[in-house]
Parts: C-alpha cells; structure tokens; sequence
C-alpha cells in the first residue's frame, strides 16, 4: 500500500512493506533542508556517511506527488 502524506502542508510519499511504514528520504530531505536538488542532497549525504546506505532500505515510490 502507497500513501501520501502532509507534513507542515508538504507531501511526503511512505509505502507499506513487511506491516512496516517506509517514508521517502528523498521527501523528508526536500522539506528539512529546502534544497533545489534532494537527490543530488541525498547521494551527497551517503558518500559522506557510509552508514546510511547499510540501514535504509530502497523501495520502489511512485515518482508524483499529485
């Protein structure tokens, strides 16, 4: 199951997988971070911080927010 959410009025994408909710980091670091460019964001982010690509999960989200 694929949802939508609000957050301080901007959607975040979450995917039910296993009973458990995942949420795109992609989102959370547009909102937290207002940056132009979250994936650019993100790929910066997990070079610097190994460790993120050993605890996050990659799950397929639908690429629209509409």
């Amino acid at each position: 199951m694929e949802e939508i959410i609000n957050f301080e009025n901007q959607k975040i994408r979450r995917i039910l997988h296993d009973e458990e909710w995942y949420f795109s980091v992609i989102d959370i670091i547009r909102i937290l971070t207002e940056s132009p460019n979250a994936n650019k964001y993100w790929s910066v982010l997990k070079t610097r911080e190994n460790q993120l690509t050993t605890i996050c999960s990659t799950l397929k989200l639908k690429e629209t927010l509409n």
